[in-house]
Parts: structure tokens; sequence; C-alpha cells
């Protein structure tokens, strides 16, 4: 993502997975082997897939 500063507002579709230190969001992206709805992330009107 060109350009994203803190604060910057985002979209993102993907999986949230908690951990000990509060979680992480995964599949972002394509999945290669179709086990997971392809995910993307959008800043300022542009999306990353």
């Amino acid at each position: 993502m060109e350009n994203l500063e803190k604060g910057d507002p985002i979209s993102l579709r993907g999986q949230y997975e908690w951990n000990d230190r509060g979680g992480v969001v995964h599949w972002t992206h394509h999945d290669p082997q179709g086990r997971h709805p392809g995910g993307w992330i959008e800043h300022a009107g542009k999306r990353v897939e």
C-alpha cells in the first residue's frame, strides 16, 4: 500500500485469529489452494487482492 500512514482508514476482508498477543488477520490475499475465500485490503480507493 503506497502512502499508507498511521491512522489512515482501511477496509479489509480476511480471517481474524486470536492469540496470546491479541490476534492477527490472515487470508487478506488469494489462497492458491482454494481452501479459504480470497481476501483484500483497501486504502484510498485502491484494493490489493
